[in-house]
């Protein structure tokens, strides 16, 4: 487990490579122009990343796209067979020696602090494309609602007890159960959906102090 977990995790936990791959993720294969714009680095050090990504076997260049445009990258089926891993959190914890188990949690952290550059950097390059391209958006015959671009923003939630938690739980199952009829369709129509749960007073920087004043 530790030889192949420590290289996916240097890749995942790495933000500018992780922001490479979500990026391919998202939209599909990008030129080095478009993923130094989209996760806001110098075209010298996405290509440094890029080329690091190749060597290790997490990205191709894609031949059908890469015409007139430069070279442009799709994903290989290693990053995602690599996620798929990552995943199998029992599996991995019931073999692991305690040293393996520290890596692990190690691991996951640095991918919660990489992961953090996915919903980021897609907003941001949204506002980015809005500013570049304003006057297409208002001459356009489409009509504007950006109300119906935001469809869930959630303030945050309490959770007290384990029925609640279990509740909570199955809502999050039957939302990802009827969301996948929407999953990979052929469509130039994709949205962005990102829902992560954070146990708050588990991280919070003053967890005592709060907890003893509402005490």
């Amino acid at each position: 487990m530790a030889i192949e977990f420590e290289e996916y995790m240097k890749v995942f936990g790495n933000e500018t490579q992780m922001g490479i791959i979500a990026q391919i993720i998202t939209f599909g294969s990008l030129n080095l122009k478009l993923l130094s714009k989209m996760i806001n680095k110098s075209e010298s050090t996405t290509l440094g990343h890029v080329k690091k990504l190749v060597e290790l076997k997490y990205l191709e260049i894609d031949k059908n796209e890469s015409l007139g445009w430069g070279k442009f990258y799709k994903l290989t089926e290693k990053p995602l067979d690599a996620f798929k891993s990552i995943n199998k959190v029992d599996e991995i914890l019931e073999s692991s020696t305690k040293e393996e188990k520290k890596i692990y949690f190690l691991g996951i952290s640095r991918l919660f602090q990489a992961l953090a550059s996915w919903p980021r950097n897609i907003t941001y390059y949204a506002g980015i494309f809005m500013e570049e391209h304003i006057d297409e958006i208002l001459n356009s015959d489409d009509k504007i609602n950006l109300s119906d671009k935001v469809d869930l923003m959630i303030p945050p939630i309490s959770i007290n007890t384990e029925e609640e938690w279990l509740e909570y739980k199955g809502i999050m199952e039957d939302l990802k159960k009827n969301l996948e009829k929407f999953r990979n369709k052929k469509t130039p129509n994709t949205h962005f959906l990102s829902i992560i749960s954070v146990p708050i007073p588990d991280i919070h920087p003053i967890k005592e102090k709060r907890h003893n004043s509402i005490q």
